[in-house]
């Protein structure tokens, strides 16, 4: 994270369990690392960084919450306080997806061959067409 004023949480991870839940770890260096907050239990699981959101925004969780396997967004301005976010295609099943950042879009792929692709800004999905 090359806009993290601190040093020492230069680099982040998410651990699956640390104590009872998922974690963030910060570190210096990439070598050791450091508890820094707990995470929300989603499975996939996806954190990033939008550095195009809007502050309260900044920090995005992506994937299924609970018993259900709809695609969930949860978002945080510090890592520590959740809130539940509206995606712009509700109803989207999870699967296994990994997302991250490129550009001004946030971009997801997940398993399902040639159609897997989806990127979406804040107000529309761009989804695979059939």
């Amino acid at each position: 994270d090359a806009d993290e004023p601190d040093v020492t949480r230069r680099y982040k991870m998410v651990a699956e369990r640390v104590g009872a839940a998922p974690a963030l770890l910060t570190s210096a260096d990439g070598i050791i690392w450091a508890y820094d907050a707990e995470v929300p239990l989603v499975r996939p699981f996806s954190l990033l960084r939008d550095a195009t959101a809007h502050v309260t925004e900044r920090w995005k969780v992506y994937g299924a919450v609970g018993d259900t396997s709809l695609l969930a967004l949860l978002y945080s301005p510090d890592r520590e306080h959740w809130h539940s976010g509206d995606l712009p295609c509700p109803g989207v099943e999870a699967g296994d997806a990994v997302f991250w950042v490129e550009e001004d879009r946030v971009l997801g792929l997940r398993a399902g061959g040639r159609r897997s692709l989806w990127a979406f800004s804040a107000t529309r999905w761009i989804l695979p067409t059939r």
